[in-house]
């Protein structure tokens, strides 16, 4: 959250990323079916498995991704996966 400059950003979600796949790439079938321990989540799912959790976060970052692509091309930009190399 301290990141200011361009770079330090695109680091900080690089390696959120990073995280977040280090962390599915430890699980299992049979821990992806246990409780989720995180109380974060309960406020918007009740309580959940960790299957659950992961789906949701996914659908969440593709519907940010969607309104970045909005703002992007509203502002003239293409958005990296849309553009062709």
């Amino acid at each position: 959250m301290k990141a200011t400059s361009w770079t330090e950003i695109l680091k900080a979600l690089a390696d959120s990323f990073d995280y977040g796949t280090a962390a599915l790439n430890e699980q299992t079938d049979r821990t992806m079916i246990d409780a989720a321990t995180n109380t974060r989540f309960d406020r918007f799912m009740g309580p959940a498995v960790k299957a659950r959790v992961v789906y949701y976060v996914i659908g969440h970052t593709w519907d940010i991704y969607g309104q970045m692509v909005v703002y992007l091309r509203l502002n003239g930009i293409t958005p990296p996966a849309s553009q062709r190399f």
